[in-house]
């Protein structure tokens, strides 16, 4: 009894101590190393047997940002994502103008294609567009993670929280609500956060000077000649922009079916399967595409399956969720922000969407606000914070920290979330 009911908890808290204090002392734990370290403590201690561990992985989860690695890694083996990269520095004159345009593009971006999938995308094109400009790398991997979060609010597919109270409550058209209610809140904070954060970091204004970097260029690959390089790095350009062109088409298809009220079940993990298949199958530079798939996410987010399956098991979060007046919208707004920080917005969103009613579409949306802006809070708040963070890690990008995170999440979270729920109450008055 001892082990299944504080054994995960205390494998919680161990998780959270070693992705806090990852980089002191030069005792480096990844991310996803502490994670799976809690993970193994569970299976190891009986908390959980092997059987309820591997069902716990949702393999859909894994099966989706599997396929949008394989995408994001071909675009960026391709070269892509570089070109991408300078062609958003060309169309802008100054800092101030790029960081707007980056805020609204991948906000944006993640309310249709969901957030996870625009942090796997766009960590390459973040740190680029940094290194170019020569601000700290952290800027941009900060305003990506918290743009992405932000945007996502705005959609019911722009994250896997809002796709299920979209599903749960009587929305009607849950496009509609969702795009009536927080569309403008959303686009304020798009455009306010950016601005924030700089003011923060303490950045001045400048003018863009557009060259591009020697450590950017491809050279060539071994005893294979440049032409033969060059040929073989073309087709996968374009292979993978047509696996991109996939992704959205089908996406928008899907968004327009459901819109219309079409009962078409094709998951968005089929959809990302799919439009990954031409880089799989056609690309010429498999091999090469799947080395550089961001594997350790892949552990990362399994584990964390088998860990959070086995604290549920303890009911101890869902006593704590309890003394919660979810009655109280402020409550409400205040236990989807703290809670998602200590066990994760999904599993939270499940656990909290049996206690309130289909009906009360107000405080559906409050859960979805507040399940979703607690990504900017802290690391573990949001998926699409590990990805980027690990992600940049991966291509020896600057590591960001806990408490460096919270450091700049904090003020964020409040920012957006006084605008969100102001906003929100006059508009229900």
């Amino acid at each position: 009894m001892f082990l299944r009911e504080f054994v995960p908890v205390l494998s919680l808290a161990l998780v959270i101590i070693l992705i806090s204090l990852r980089s002191l002392r030069g005792i480096k734990f990844e991310i996803w190393q502490a994670m799976f370290i809690g993970s193994l403590i569970v299976i190891l201690s009986r908390s959980i047997s092997l059987q309820e561990a591997l069902r716990a992985i949702d393999f859909d989860v894994i099966l989706f940002l599997f396929s949008m690695f394989v995408i994001g890694s071909a675009l960026e083996e391709s070269g892509y994502l570089q070109k991408l990269s300078y062609g958003i520095l060309s169309r802008v004159k100054s800092f101030s103008s790029l960081i707007l345009f980056f805020s609204l593009l991948m906000g944006f971006s993640s309310a249709i294609l969901m957030n996870d999938t625009v942090a796997v995308i766009a960590t390459p094109i973040a740190i680029y567009i940094s290194r170019i400009c020569g601000v700290d790398e952290k800027f941009f991997l900060f305003l990506l993670a918290f743009s992405v979060t932000i945007g996502s609010v705005m959609s019911p597919i722009g994250n896997p929280q809002n796709f299920l109270i979209s599903h749960y409550g009587n929305f009607g058209n849950e496009f509609l609500v969702f795009f009536i209610y927080l569309f403008a809140p959303t686009v304020m904070n798009l455009v306010i956060t950016p601005f924030f954060l700089k003011a923060l970091y303490r950045i001045k204004d400048f003018k863009i000077s557009f060259s591009e970097p020697e450590d950017f260029a491809w050279g060539k690959e071994g005893s294979k000649t440049e032409h033969a390089f060059e040929k073989s790095k073309k087709r996968l350009e374009v292979v993978s922009k047509l696996s991109m062109t996939l992704l959205i088409v089908l996406v928008v298809f899907r968004t327009f079916a459901i819109f219309l009220g079409l009962d078409i079940k094709f998951p968005i993990h089929y959809i990302t399967f799919v439009s990954a298949l031409p880089v799989l199958l056609f690309g010429g530079r498999t091999l090469r595409v799947l080395k550089n798939v961001d594997w350790k996410t892949l552990v990362f987010f399994a584990s964390m399956f088998i860990l959070m399956k086995s604290v549920w098991g303890t009911r101890l979060f869902q006593k704590l969720i309890f003394q919660f007046d979810l009655t109280s919208h402020l409550y409400l707004f205040g236990a989807g922000i703290l809670l998602s920080q200590l066990v994760s917005n999904v599993p939270l969103t499940m656990l909290i969407l049996p206690l309130l009613s289909m009906d009360d579409v107000f405080s559906l949306l409050v859960l979805a606000v507040s399940s979703t802006i607690a990504g900017n809070l802290t690391i573990l708040g949001a998926a699409s914070n590990v990805i980027i963070i690990q992600a940049s890690e991966k291509r020896k990008g600057a590591g960001i920290g806990f408490f460096e995170f919270v450091k700049f999440g904090f003020p964020i979270t409040l920012l957006n979330s006084a605008l969100y729920y102001i906003f929100m109450k006059i508009f229900f008055a």
